[in-house]
């Protein structure tokens, strides 16, 4: 049961907060390292998956990470197949 005192929350709740700043310097190192990747790969697209375990990375980081990604105009995304596993995935490389 939840009241107004945060020390009788139940520590099973959670509740989505913004990431703090140690949270977002790691997640710069997942960008850094799919940024690092794809440049070594071009042209080559990769999906988020195959990046994830190429990276030995999870899913959800790889997304966001390729989010901040799309910032930069070198990288785009497309509906095309992946060059790893040939999915018809949505893919992302480096110009």
């Amino acid at each position: 049961m939840l009241t107004g005192s945060s020390t009788d929350a139940d520590p099973d709740i959670r509740f989505a907060r913004a990431p703090t700043r140690k949270a977002l310097a790691h997640m710069a190192t997942h960008v850094e390292r799919i940024a690092a990747l794809l440049q070594e790969h071009a042209p080559f697209v990769y999906c988020c998956a195959c990046l994830a375990r190429e990276l030995n990375l999870e899913d959800k980081d790889v997304r966001n990470s390729v989010q901040r990604l799309l910032i930069e105009p070198e990288y785009i995304v497309r509906r095309l197949a992946c060059s790893q596993c040939q999915g018809d995935e949505t893919v992302v490389r480096f110009v």
